[in-house]
């Protein structure tokens, strides 16, 4: 932030304000995420500077605008006020109440026309405001319903709620929506009130064909629900206190915190990846010469369509692999589950193929079945499948992961000189045949294994 303001103190800052989110911004958050910039100044050379100072992700420029996203968690607005236009009557135009309030580079309040909307926490649109895209409109009113935990009104809704919303919005505007709204402890809850205004499936067309199909011997329910609800469950979970163990609950705090390149934080992509577990299931639909209505290979088809997801709301390729892995691998706790199958052979092959990302894949699995077994049979207890995730959790924290200490060790640091290209396949390959008992733990027994190489 320091820096961005930084830079236009460098331009006359008589004639640049910040305005509305960034205002609410700093009240609410303590920081301002989303810059929204007015100013008399030219545009194109405020970009010119920024553009020099800043990694840009993106920038869109028009007449009297410019979008630009540095990273999914700073967005920057600049609009250019007409010689005509002051920016006390700028402000007066936003079609949202709570954006119109608008101060100085030193934080100085100058207009307050929002303050009502503001202390009530109720975002409306204006009366006798032309919204020139009713779709982006209600981006930004549950992007900062989900930011700042505010309501809309129930005239807004009533207004919303006539509109066709045949507007289109940039890809990074839905992006930048969809990982506000991901990072709500109740993101479930605003994927829900889009799909109330039927604008879910301009966000994902996908969803259109999941509202179709799902209901099977094992669900009840379509498979938009279905996915709507396993999220709502893994927000549950994640956000519970002592439902897991300490420890088991400190390592998923530790590992869904990490933040990619772009801004996202990992408990987002987790999110994301249970919403679409079953995206795969209109395409993989069939019959069988019973009637009966079967999902197999859906797995399959689904980690095509969330890489196509993945690319359209601009995600890195790691983020999409991820997102691709999660999706396509998603049955395997349910399959151990079903085959009672808690091997070391089994085990290790989960543990191997996931490492740290074996906390989401069970985080998953568990989300999955609880949500598809609460609504089958709701006076089933849930707590046997929180028993057999939590020790698979258990067995990979305590049994598998400490393993990997024994890269601190000499040998493996010689290992490590001696075949540098193939080090991390091997370091994982004895950590495997340690865990299963055909090595041994010590210099003995991993010397064996480096000599055999």
């Amino acid at each position: 932030m320091d820096k961005l303001l930084e830079l236009l103190r460098s331009f006359h800052t008589d004639s640049i304000y910040l305005f509305g989110e960034s205002v609410i911004d700093i009240r609410k958050l303590g920081a301002i995420v989303n810059y929204k910039i007015a100013t008399k100044f030219d545009i194109k050379s405020i970009f010119s500077e920024i553009s020099q100072k800043f990694d840009m992700e993106y920038y869109n420029i028009k007449d009297n605008y410019i979008y630009i996203v540095i990273n999914d968690r700073m967005v920057i607005e600049i609009f250019g006020l007409t010689e005509d236009l002051s920016f006390e009557e700028f402000l007066m135009s936003r079609e949202l109440n709570i954006e119109r309030i608008g101060m100085d580079l030193d934080m100085n309040i100058l207009y307050d026309f929002a303050e009502n909307g503001i202390n009530s926490k109720i975002i409306e649109v204006v009366r006798n405001c032309c919204v020139e895209n009713p779709l982006r409109t209600l981006f930004n009113i549950v992007r900062m319903m989900s930011k700042y935990s505010f309501k809309i009104s129930n005239n807004t809704v009533l207004y919303l709620s006539n509109e066709k919303f045949d507007n289109t919005v940039d890809s990074y505007e839905t992006r930048n929506l969809l990982f506000t709204v991901l990072s709500n402890k109740n993101s479930y809850l605003f994927f829900k009130y889009l799909d109330n205004f039927n604008v879910i499936d301009k966000i994902f067309p996908e969803v259109y064909e999941m509202k179709e199909v799902g209901e099977c011997k094992y669900h009840v329910v379509d498979t938009w629900t279905h996915s709507l609800y396993t999220l709502e469950v893994l927000e549950e979970i994640i956000y519970s206190n002592g439902y897991f163990e300490d420890h088991v609950k400190k390592s998923y705090e530790n590992h869904t915190s990490r933040e990619y390149e772009n801004g996202i934080i990992h408990i987002e992509m987790l999110k994301l990846a249970a919403f679409f577990h079953d995206v795969g299931k209109p395409s993989a639909m069939w019959i069988d010469n019973t009637g009966r209505v079967r999902f197999k290979g859906h797995e399959i088809t689904g980690e095509e369509i969330v890489g196509d997801i993945g690319e359209r709301v601009r995600l890195t390729d790691n983020q999409i692999g991820y997102l691709k892995r999660m999706v396509r691998e998603h049955m395997r706790p349910l399959v151990l589950y079903k085959s009672n199958n808690l091997s070391k052979n089994s085990l290790n092959e989960l543990f191997s193929l996931f490492k740290e990302e074996v906390h989401d894949i069970l985080l998953i699995g568990l989300a999955d079945i609880i949500a598809t077994r609460r609504l089958l049979d709701p006076s089933e207890e849930m707590g046997i499948y929180k028993i057999y995730i939590e020790y698979m959790m258990n067995n990979y924290l305590v049994r598998y992961k400490p393993l990997y200490e024994i890269r601190n060790m000499n040998k493996l640091k010689q290992m490590k000189s001696d075949f540098p290209d193939d080090y991390e396949r091997l370091l994982d390959t004895l950590v495997s045949e340690i865990y299963l008992g055909n090595v041994k733990q010590t210099e003995e027994g991993i010397t064996a294994f480096i000599e055999n190489i």
